[in-house]
């Protein structure tokens, strides 16, 4: 028997096989091995792209008029799933850094004037959501309660929609021992109207009868950047003495010195060591 006639001779047995039905007992085995591997591969891309998400953060500046002269510029990191950082400048030089790692709920504040710093052991996590830096949930809290909406404009090329929210509590000073009342706050929030992200959040603060006035942007907002784990872990600094508190920390996660419905908080303006 030639090639040619045993190839012919393969090929019509296949062909026989296939309306003889044999394929039906070798394919579903086959197939069923490709939708397993399939949906493996599958739920390995789902837990890498969720992995991904988690390690996602945001980043914005943020400008404090203080009662001093001159004004605070924070430089703002935070991640859900590693922490927060914040990097204080003062006429353009860095003046103190503040470290939450939520892995071991630790806030290290690096003062670089003075070369102290503070550290307080706190809940492991993330604070709760209106305590974070992200101001999101503070919006959507917003828009469930009091709020005046303020149309639309352009910010940096972008239209925007916002809204005002009247707010409450309390000043904390530096000592932790001296509470002054607000006798006025109010917070705009401006955000996408394409994407619905916070793109500027302004805050005024006027407190003990005029006596202290305070104003904070918060602006350049990135979203969804890539983060580094180590960025939230405080570098151990040569010559840095530790002070101690007179009582413990409000929780972490506090950017504005001034939120709703919070009690105390602390203006990073007014930590020891500025």
């Amino acid at each position: 028997m030639d090639k040619f006639t045993v190839r012919f001779a393969i090929a019509a047995a296949v062909i026989a096989a296939v309306a003889l039905g044999l394929f039906e007992l070798i394919t579903p085995c086959q197939f069923g091995v490709v939708q397993a591997q399939e949906k493996k591969a599958e739920e390995k891309k789902k837990e890498e792209k969720k992995k991904e998400e988690t390690s996602l953060g945001f980043t914005c500046r943020q400008r404090r008029t203080t009662p001093r002269p001159g004004e605070l510029t924070d430089t703002i990191r935070e991640s859900p799933e590693y922490g927060s950082r914040t990097d204080t400048y003062f006429s353009g030089k860095l003046i103190s850094s503040m470290y939450t790692n939520y892995a071991d709920g630790t806030t290290i504040s690096l003062f670089h004037r003075t070369k102290t710093y503070t550290r307080r052991n706190g809940p492991k996590g993330p604070p709760p959501a209106e305590q974070a830096m992200d101001p999101r949930a503070r919006i959507k809290k917003a828009l469930a309660g009091e709020h005046k909406k303020l149309g639309r404009r352009m910010i940096g090329g972008v239209e925007a929609e916002g809204i005002e929210v009247p707010e409450v509590g309390v000043v904390v000073a530096g000592n932790d021992k001296v509470s002054i009342k607000i006798n006025s706050a109010v917070a705009q929030f401006w955000s996408s109207v394409e994407t619905g992200d916070p793109i500027l959040v302004e805050q005024e603060v006027v407190a003990g009868n005029g006596a202290l006035q305070f104003k904070t942007i918060r602006d350049q907002f990135r979203w969804d950047v890539p983060v580094d784990p180590n960025d939230f872990q405080a570098k151990s600094l040569p010559g840095y003495t530790e002070m101690g508190w007179p009582k413990p920390l409000p929780p972490p996660g506090h950017a504005f010195p001034h939120q709703a419905g919070q009690g105390e908080t602390r203006p990073s303006s007014c930590a020891p060591g500025l």
